[in-house]
């Protein structure tokens, strides 16, 4: 039997081997330059201005971060939002986050194109495989820490975050029900004038309310009057969630390679080599170093990152034949945030028509369309959707059941300002300056009815017609994207397109962190219309940060089309372009 280790020579001439130590010397070099852009992004957040909230570092200004902000010059630390400095730094914000995803971008494309040199002989390649995997997470994690020290964040999120956290574990009270405002008189610590939503009880599910309580708990161990640990304990469990997202795309992307047969527009997956040896690499390199995804799990620390987690998780127990508990994992996504529920009935549907009925992912079974209309057949499947309703549903009972006050404890789901309030969307565009427009317009024609009423009146006018056709195109998307979906391939295809969707026509509330939803699915199908769009919008998203409220005051107008600038690349792209140049 010929010896699993091999001469030098034979090293040398085994192609398997000399691929990979490329893709990993490619690895080196592009996470090379993501870490150093990390760091730039931490010596450019030195300064104020781009900050919403601050975070106090260990040592405060007698510390090593201290020192490190005492190289800068002063004016420039403390300039104002507004100010010209300001400016100036939001131009740098932009020139770095042009140098992460330009890393990003090139590194994929490299990688890209070594998997596209492979040949038959690279079937071991498995010997090296968890190596590149080993050798991502390390530069993840690295860059991960370098965004856990930033001194400020860029949405106030993670002050809301502690401040439920400390409901429950230190005031020993209900989250879901009591709003941070009731604890005024015992904020000896001064907490709550760091919190934007005062009077807005969590709007976040019970799973990680008893995440969040358990950092508080934590935290006060250390502190219970300084808010550093706490902010510092949500961003670690944000980036610890990042990290193991990581090897769960791994996994699920091996496993869509090996046994699922991929979609017309997945280049890199286009034979079986590639399926079950590149396309792991690729899709795990994808989620992985995002730089959208690093700087709002690792520096901003949101809790989305963990909603990821339960639908990959799900999709992997799913793969793996274990549907009831992939249907828990889905419900527990869901108990984290509720825009989980976007997806679980397209995975209804799924399990619907394609059942996984053995545990073995190997078997590649295709769907036959042609016995699938059968009484008989439509019948034996109907009990596998329903299991999965009761598996969803007996998680909810078992996670709100001990917060339980009535049926206030749902209305944060649908009471919250995401629900009721307009912001970065083009909805919130078109209400606030489509009110002028309309207003001059009838000035100008002598429309009375609408002369007579103040322009604030008009935005009111407007608010639920925008409402209904934001819902409405949503709705209609979703519809058509899970009725497509009997496949595994469909399904995520149809999570994509209806996320998208939402995201850029249908979301009156808009973020940057949420476009990390969008980054599973499109990892899933590869390189498309639809990967590609989602690329530009992960950039064009973020630099929202540089609009808003940075902009001085002569710029100020520009502030108003912000989201035309955050979407409007994207929806050119998809109803433009038939396909963007692939990598080569």
């Amino acid at each position: 039997m010929r010896s699993r280790f091999r001469s030098a020579q034979d090293t040398q001439a085994d192609p398997a081997r000399v691929t990979s130590g490329r893709e990993a010397h490619i690895l080196w070099i592009g996470g090379a330059f993501l870490v150093a852009g990390c760091v730039a992004y931490l010596c450019l957040f030195q300064s104020s201005s781009l900050w919403a909230r601050a975070i106090p570092l260990p040592g405060d200004e007698d510390g090593p971060f201290g020192a490190l902000r005492r190289i800068f010059p002063v004016e420039w630390l403390q300039a104002s939002r507004g100010s010209e400095l300001g400016l100036l730094n939001s131009v740098i914000y932009l020139l770095i986050l042009a140098l992460l995803f330009a890393t990003y971008w090139l590194t994929l494309r490299s990688v890209v194109r070594l998997q596209k040199q492979r040949n038959a002989a690279l079937s071991v390649i498995d010997w090296h495989g968890n190596r590149l995997l080993w050798q991502i997470l390390l530069i993840t994690a690295l860059a991960l820490f370098v965004l856990l020290w930033l001194p400020g964040t860029q949405s106030a999120d993670l002050h809301s975050y502690i401040w439920y956290g400390r409901i429950l574990a230190t005031f020993g009270d209900n989250p879901l029900v009591h709003i941070p405002l009731e604890y005024a008189s015992r904020d000896a610590g001064g907490w709550l004038e760091l919190v934007y939503w005062k009077d807005v009880p969590s709007v976040y599910g019970p799973v990680w309310v008893l995440l969040a309580g358990g950092i508080a708990w934590l935290g006060n161990l250390i502190s219970n009057s300084d808010t550093g640990p706490h902010l510092l304990g949500h961003k670690i469990l944000a980036s610890s969630a990042h990290l193991v997202n990581i090897a769960l795309m791994w996994r699920v992307s091996g496993l869509v390679a090996h046994s699922r047969w991929p979609l017309p527009d997945s280049d890199f997956m286009s034979n079986a080599i590639e399926r079950q040896h590149g396309a792991k690499l690729v899709a795990t390199l994808v989620y992985a170093w995002c730089p959208l995804a690093l700087i709002e799990f690792g520096g901003n620390g949101h809790n989305d990152v963990l909603m990821l987690t339960g639908i990959m998780t799900a999709l992997w127990l799913h793969l793996t034949g274990r549907w009831r508990l992939a249907a828990v994992a889905f419900a527990l996504a869901a108990l984290v945030k509720v825009a989980a529920l976007l997806l679980l009935p397209g995975y209804l549907w799924l399990l619907f028509w394609d059942p996984p009925l053995v545990r073995d992912h190997k078997a590649k079974r295709k769907w036959q369309g042609a016995d699938i209309y059968t009484k008989s057949k439509i019948l034996s499947r109907l009990p596998t959707v329903a299991q999965a309703l009761l598996a969803v549903a007996a998680t909810w009972t078992v996670f709100y059941l001990p917060f339980w006050e009535g049926p206030e404890t749902l209305h944060p789901l649908t009471g919250g300002p995401a629900s009721t309030l307009f912001t970065n969307s083009l909805a919130a565009m078109l209400r606030y300056k489509g009110a002028e427009w309309l207003h001059a317009l009838a000035t100008a024609y002598g429309w009375e009815a609408l002369t007579r009423q103040s322009v604030d009146a008009v935005r009111g006018y407007l608010e639920w017609p925008l409402r209904l056709l934001t819902l409405s195109v949503t709705v209609l998307v979703a519809l058509a994207a899970t009725w497509r979906g009997r496949t595994f391939p469909r399904m995520v295809q149809g999570w994509g397109w209806m996320l998208f969707v939402y995201l850029t026509l249908g979301a009156v509330w808009f973020w940057p962190w949420y476009v990390s939803w969008l980054i599973l699915p499109v990892t899933l199908l590869g390189r498309g219309r639809l990967f590609n769009a989602v690329q530009i919008l992960c950039f064009t998203s973020m630099t929202l940060y540089a609009i808003y409220p940075q902009l001085p005051s002569y710029m100020f107008d520009l502030v108003y089309y912000r989201s035309l600038l955050v979407v409007a690349p994207a929806l050119i792209y998809v109803g433009v372009c038939r396909r963007w140049k692939r990598l080569e």
